[in-house]
């Protein structure tokens, strides 16, 4: 018995970790509904306080996800990932994460822009506070074909963070926990 109770709590666990962060494509919001099937369809054997952790964080997780989704059809309108800048083609696609930790919903969007004047290309990161709207930080990374060159431009609650690897090890805190 208590076998198959770790085995339950530990096939839950698993698949909260796969759906806990959120990365939305078209493909994958298809698939949402049976993964949330899934997860109510896993076997109990006994309310415990765990469980009842387990389904709030995955309430919690859920909740972001769908405010994730809003706010982004909010900043970004509802254009299949793509849109004409001024400056060029911008595509981008985002990930959301519930941070039980600090509890906040955040939003990594990845864009991608190709200059209309095909002197080269973009490509962003930035992190937000869904429920604050508010910008944590980003990076930029700007490629120029006559240069031949890329250069960095990046910054984390308005401090300067062009090091090599410094964006990711700014954002890990965020995004993962």
């Amino acid at each position: 018995m208590k076998r198959t109770l770790f085995l339950s709590i530990l096939i839950v666990f698993i698949i909260m970790s796969f759906i806990g962060c959120n990365q939305n494509t078209s493909k994958e919001q298809s698939q949402q509904p049976q993964q949330q099937e899934q997860y109510k369809q896993q076997p109990t054997e006994q309310s415990s306080v765990s469980d009842e952790k387990l389904k709030d964080d995955y309430v919690l997780q859920e909740r972001c996800g769908k405010r994730s989704e809003e706010w982004v059809k909010s900043k970004y309108g509802d254009s299949n990932y793509s849109s004409q800048t001024p400056i060029g083609i911008m595509t981008f696609e985002y990930e959301n994460h519930y941070n039980k930790k600090l509890n906040k919903c955040f939003v990594l969007i990845y864009k991608n822009t190709t200059f209309n004047d095909n002197s080269g290309n973009s490509r962003e990161q930035e992190l937000y506070d869904v429920n604050e709207n508010k910008q944590y930080g980003f990076v930029s990374y700007i490629f120029s074909k006559s240069k031949g060159d890329t250069k960095t431009i990046c910054s984390f609650f308005g401090e300067n963070c062009d090091k090599k690897g410094g964006w990711y090890s700014l954002i890990i805190p965020y995004m993962e926990k």
